[in-house]
C-alpha cells in the first residue's frame, strides 16, 4: 500500500475521532447558541474532511494498482515477442 494512501487514512481517521468529539460535545446541552453553531460547523468540517481524505487515499491506492497492472501487461507482452 503506497504511503501515501496510509497518511490519508490515518488522517481520516483523526478527523472522524474530532468530528466524534465535537458531537460528544454537543450531546452534552450545556452550550450556548453561539458555541452550538461553532461546534456544529467544527465536526461538520471534520466529517467532511474525513470523506475527502479517505477518497483521495483510495485514489492513491487506486493509482498505484492501475500502474502495476500496465507493467505487468507490458512485461506479458514483452515476453511474447521474445519468444
Amino acid at each position: 500500500m503506497p504511503k501515501k494512501a496510509v497518511i490519508c487514512y490515518l488522517s481520516s481517521l483523526l478527523f472522524y475521532g474530532l468530528g466524534y468529539a465535537k458531537v460528544l460535545v454537543l450531546n452534552n446541552g450545556h452550550l450556548n447558541r453561539h458555541d452550538f453553531t461553532i461546534q456544529v460547523s467544527l465536526a461538520t468540517a471534520y466529517f467532511a474532511l474525513t470523506i475527502f481524505l479517505a477518497a483521495i487515499g483510495s485514489f492513491f491506492l487506486y493509482l498505484r494498482y492501475a500502474k502495476n497492472q500496465e507493467l505487468e501487461k507490458n512485461d506479458l507482452e514483452y515476453k511474447q515477442i521474445g519468444d
